[in-house]
Order: C-alpha cells, then sequence, then structure tokens
C-alpha cells in the first residue's frame, strides 16, 4: 500500500496537522443532515446495463464496478446502492450506512 492511501500515516506536513499541535481547543458542534431526496439503486452484479444508461460515470472492469466520484474512482461491492447526489454527482455506499442515512421517498425518478 503507498503510503499517501494510508489512513493511519500521520501526515506532519498537512495544514490540519500543523494547525492542531498548539494545544489550542477544538470545537465540535452536533449537525443533521438536511432532508434532501437523492436517487438511488442496489448494485445486484447484473443490472450494469441499467446502472450505465442511469450513469456515465461508471465502468465495469473485470465484473467490478468502478465509480467516478468527485474524490476519484471507488469501487462498489455487489449489494451496495449508487447514489445520485445533490448535485448530480454518483458515489457508491455500503448497504448499513444507506439504511441508516436514508428512508424511501416514494415515486419513481423520470
Amino acid at each position: 500500500m503507498t503510503d499517501y492511501l494510508n489512513p493511519h500515516r500521520i501526515y506532519p506536513d498537512c495544514p490540519s496537522h500543523r494547525q492542531h499541535q498548539g494545544g489550542e481547543s477544538m470545537i465540535v458542534e452536533k449537525w443533521r443532515k438536511k432532508p434532501v431526496v437523492v436517487e438511488a439503486t442496489k448494485w445486484t452484479g447484473d443490472n450494469f446495463k441499467d446502472i450505465k444508461a442511469w450513469s456515465a460515470d461508471v465502468g465495469l472492469i473485470e465484473g467490478v464496478l468502478c465509480v467516478s466520484t468527485l474524490e476519484g474512482q471507488m469501487v462498489a461491492a455487489v449489494g451496495d446502492y449508487i447514489i445520485k447526489g445533490v448535485n448530480g454527482e454518483f458515489y457508491p455506499c455500503k448497504p448499513d450506512i444507506f439504511h441508516k442515512t436514508y428512508e424511501a421517498a416514494g415515486g419513481e425518478s423520470a
């Protein structure tokens, strides 16, 4: 694994790391997600053509669904949801997180 992909490595040159080294107190606030409606579909492993027709931001490489997101390429496992965000961006989401975050809004998208 390359260092820049390691989430457990400390990056001393990172501005946020330098900013909190002096012992300043950090304010943590609680925030609630705004009630927005998104479009989503479940990746079954057999519905690539449908997902591709819905989003040009996906590709299938050796049976693996790849999604181009604002953060770069992400891989979706079978059972993950593919979400179209409020700005038209696409990203995969694990089923447990999806069900904790979203509820059915009713109706189908056009």
